[in-house]
């Protein structure tokens, strides 16, 4: 009924995309809220924050092996969805730099450990299970296609898998170790499932390694790479900092607010990867039509953002009791400074689109730049005085910090290009 009353008033791609990546995004959000009262009652807060911060380090390791695909593959399909030897061309090459890059990141671990031993280290490097899912899922080529049915099926099913074999292997503390594998164990099976299916339903060639090819794209994914590598430093440094001063008990109760705040986040990846794909096309056309069309999807949208912010504020308590199990005071209040966050991340969304759409590298490089600092900076100082409240202000200054930088960046180089007016 929903879908219906706004196909009246919104794009049906538009809809179809949201529809879809909603449901994408709500099962990855659910996933560790599932999995979580779980293991808190199973193996403990301690060992799941140990848990955590193995998957927080993998974080920097999936930046190198995403390599900024997300963003520039999803681009060049977008502007080749109708040449079928130009997808095959793209999509072999992102594999194969993704591949390469995976193994040398692996590499890289083991020798580090070999150099330096590393405690729980099965427990931390099975936590490359969940880049390995990131790489074989096909998720940003069919972004590209605008057909997302597909992939939709396969997080739902993955998903569900994770869930069910951590139910059923996790069954004492000791079991701990297998956290991080189970994690992204559905995906990863799944993922080359689908990647074979991509394959061939739409009959893509691969006629082998062409080296200036992957050069090609090797130089084209740079700057979104950097991109994606300010954006970790900007939301993960103040977690990893955190690790440093507080016991794995406290930096758990942590991790259980930020993964509560992050099914508030989900509308954001949701309208970004549903509008990302359409606002690239619409560049071809023109800065008038990019801007007709944010202001028919995003005015809404941001405002059910906000109401969803708010209703977190007076939430705090019960949700974070019914995931953690129990009330910890710190955990709460900082799952209530969390919790606007996500609108400052929301109101940033149409400049940051312009800026990648019309190829703005230094402007959007520049603003993450500014973010970054200010996470690396905040992220160090503020736990050391204020525990895991210190960090939650500096999660949430972050994300003000960007607004204002990508804003000021954009109207100070881009004066042409006027979203507001």
């Amino acid at each position: 009924m929903l879908f219906r009353f706004l196909e009246k008033y919104l794009p049906a791609t538009f809809l179809q995309n949201l529809k879809n990546l909603g449901i994408i995004q709500v099962a990855n959000a659910l996933h560790p809220l599932l999995i979580l009262p779980y293991l808190t009652r199973t193996v403990g807060v301690e060992l799941i924050g140990l848990a955590m911060l193995g998957q927080t380090i993998m974080t920097y390791f999936s930046v190198f092996c995403e390599y900024g695909f997300n963003l520039s593959g999803t681009r060049d399909v977008a502007l080749n969805r109708d040449n079928p030897a130009k997808l095959a061309e793209i999509f072999f090459s992102v594999y194969v730099i993704k591949t390469g890059i995976f193994f040398s990141c692996l590499l890289v671990f083991w020798l580090y450990h070999l150099l330096f031993p590393i405690e729980h280290f099965f427990l931390f490097f099975t936590a490359f299970g969940i880049i390995a899912a990131q790489i074989v899922n096909p998720f940003w080529f069919y972004q590209g296609l605008d057909n997302l049915k597909t992939v939709k099926n396969l997080s739902l099913i993955g998903k569900m898998l994770s869930v069910a074999l951590t139910f059923l292997v996790i069954r004492q503390k000791e079991d701990y170790v297998w956290i991080n594998l189970l994690w992204a164990s559905g995906n990863v099976l799944l993922g080359m499932v689908y990647s074979f299916i991509t394959v061939r339903s739409l009959n893509l060639r691969f006629d082998g390694i062409n080296r200036p090819v992957l050069l090609t794209y090797f130089r084209e994914g740079w700057s979104s790479f950097l991109t994606n590598f300010l954006i970790n430093i900007e939301l993960y440094s103040p977690t990893l900092f955190l690790s440093q001063v507080v016991s794995p008990f406290v930096f758990g109760c942590f991790s259980i607010a930020e993964k509560i705040i992050s099914l508030f986040r989900v509308g954001l990846a949701v309208f970004f990867q549903a509008t990302f794909p359409a606002v690239t096309r619409l560049r071809l056309q023109s800065f008038a039509a990019m801007k007709a069309y944010f202001r028919q999807v995003f005015r809404p949208f941001s405002f059910l953002t906000a109401l969803g912010c708010m209703m977190v504020i007076p939430l705090a308590p019960l949700l974070y009791g019914l995931v953690a199990g129990h009330e910890y005071e710190d955990g709460i209040n900082s799952l209530i400074i969390m919790a606007f966050s996500p609108l400052w991340s929301c109101l940033s969304i149409p400049v940051f689109q312009t800026m990648l759409a019309y190829g703005f590298n230094r402007s959007y490089l520049a603003s993450y730049f500014c973010s970054a600092a200010f996470a690396l900076a905040s992220g160090w100082y503020f736990p050391r005085f204020w525990g895991i409240t210190g960090t939650a202000m500096s999660v949430m200054l972050t994300d003000l910090v960007l607004l204002l930088a990508i804003f000021f960046i954009f109207s100070l180089r881009h004066k042409e290009y006027k979203l507001l007016g």
